[in-house]
């Protein structure tokens, strides 16, 4: 018997690779009629915004002394230029303030006619306070920031040396040269109207007497006047305003105010020696 011819070998080989082609163009075939279409980008719907970063944190704490130097500066510029004041100025009214005012640097002021004063006895170790707000009611430049309102009374706290941030006695009261007198450019005011309610008025000053350690007191770095309170709007509509006859001159700015509370505190542990609530 005779085996099979190496022609006819040939031909089952080429028909079972045939067949294997043909299974496997058949299932590509049905895997694309059954595999769902690819889904396009839809040119209707916007582009995925890229992440955004947070916002920066909106600091809601009370303004300091270094907040109320720099909003006034800010109405004083605008002031130069003869413009209204803009942006967050308009948003100050009602914010919270505590502010720390140093007082008494030279030293005991038995003798002095300032309205923040203060006298030691170290042999009583006895200090004596007196602070007093300064009533501009009846100055003349301040009526414009008052308009058509009666004003009762208008009381002040400057702010000393309103070119610096710092809240202590300068370390040297003394430059050696010369004196340059510069007077009060910026203060927080108190406006009374009749129509205000009389808690709070300002116009007796405040007066304490305390025992104090001569340990824990260097008269040289004086005592702290602290406010607190709220921004209010002058009878204007502004919280802020300055005023100025002579352009050459750095003008006076004032801060609308509504003090809550007056105290005196040691500069050296932060102590409260005396404590008025508005």
């Amino acid at each position: 018997m005779e085996g099979p011819s190496r022609r006819s070998g040939s031909l089952k080989v080429a028909g079972a690779v045939s067949v294997s082609l043909l299974l496997a163009f058949a299932g590509f075939t049905l895997g694309r009629m059954t595999s769902p279409d690819p889904v396009e980008p839809d040119a209707r719907l916007p582009a995925e915004a890229p992440p955004r970063a947070s916002p920066a944190p909106i600091l809601q704490g009370p303004l300091g002394r270094t907040d109320l130097i720099s909003a006034a500066a800010a109405t004083a510029d605008s002031f130069a230029f003869g413009i209204p004041p803009r942006g967050f100025l308009q948003g100050l009214a009602g914010r919270r303030f505590k502010i720390r005012i140093p007082f008494g640097c030279g030293g005991s002021s038995r003798d002095s006619d300032e309205p923040l004063r203060w006298d030691y006895d170290p042999d009583r170790q006895r200090l004596r306070l007196r602070v007093a707000a300064e009533d501009l009611s009846a100055v003349d430049w301040v009526q414009p920031l008052i308009g058509d309102s009666q004003a009762e009374s208008i009381d002040v706290f400057w702010l000393s040396r309103p070119w610096t941030s710092s809240e202590e006695c300068p370390a040297s009261t003394s430059t050696g040269l010369g004196a340059a007198a510069t007077g009060n450019t910026l203060g927080l005011a108190q406006v009374s109207l009749p129509t205000n309610s009389r808690v709070g008025r300002l116009k007796e000053p405040f007066t304490a007497q305390t025992r104090l350690s001569a340990d824990g007191f260097v008269p040289e770095k004086g005592l702290h006047l602290l406010l607190e309170g709220r921004i209010a709007n002058w009878p204007i509509g502004r919280p802020i305003a300055c005023v100025g006859p002579d352009p050459k001159q750095r003008p006076v700015c004032l801060i609308g105010a509504e003090l809550e509370r007056v105290a005196v505190e040691n500069p050296i542990d932060r102590s409260v020696l005396a404590d008025w609530q508005l």
